[in-house]
């Protein structure tokens, strides 16, 4: 599973503990500054060095984040790590943020838009697993949209990964899942067409 560097401001812990938690849930390594770093050890080297060997950094981007040196100072090194093809950055919006005050190191990649939690956990952990079990196997993948009722984004947001993924290993048992997806769309805008009526 993925190294994760988890960057954040302080003043979203409760926030960042939840990440943390789900990413740990699915055998990410996660790591958290404030949790992490053992005593006496140098701040700013031992957080350099901790992105240097990470494979995903994730920053919890928040108006108190865009307002600390110390965040900023981190995203940058991150970005200049992606920008040698050495890590992946996945930024988070945890706040509604106007896009004008975005930084452009974050605009000019893909990154998970302001939205429920769930929704945005659920979206790292697809780019985090490009290969996730559940979509290897026809059963395992019945298993997991049949555990909880899928949002239609979250429909399309699988749809597009077993797409993805299709296309990426000619897997044939991706096709069964994505009729399977079309089918699950299909119903849920049956359900909407008679409720609207």
């Amino acid at each position: 599973m993925a190294k994760v560097f988890i960057a954040y401001s302080g003043k979203n812990m409760r926030t960042v503990i939840d990440f943390s938690n789900k990413l740990q849930e699915t055998d990410h390594k996660v790591f958290v500054a404030s949790r992490d770093i053992e005593g006496g050890k140098q701040w700013r080297e031992e957080i350099q060095n901790r992105i240097n060997s990470i494979d995903v950094f994730v920053p919890l981007i928040s108006q108190e984040f865009l307002n600390s040196d110390e965040a900023k100072r981190e995203l940058i090194h991150a970005v200049d790590m992606a920008d040698r093809n050495k890590i992946k950055v996945m930024s988070v919006l945890i706040d509604d943020l106007p896009i004008e005050v975005i930084p452009y190191h974050i605009k000019d990649r893909q990154y998970i838009p302001y939205q429920t939690f769930e929704v945005q956990v659920e979206k790292l952990l697809l780019e985090l697993n490009p290969q996730d079990a559940y979509l290897s196997s026809k059963e395992a993948f019945e298993r997991h949209i049949n555990s909880r009722n899928f949002t239609s984004e979250e429909l399309l947001l699988l749809g597009q990964h077993a797409l993805q993924t299709l296309w990426a290993e000619q897997n044939e048992g991706m096709g069964l899942i994505i009729g399977r997806l079309f089918n699950l769309l299909r119903d849920r805008k049956e359900k909407e067409k008679v409720l609207i009526l």
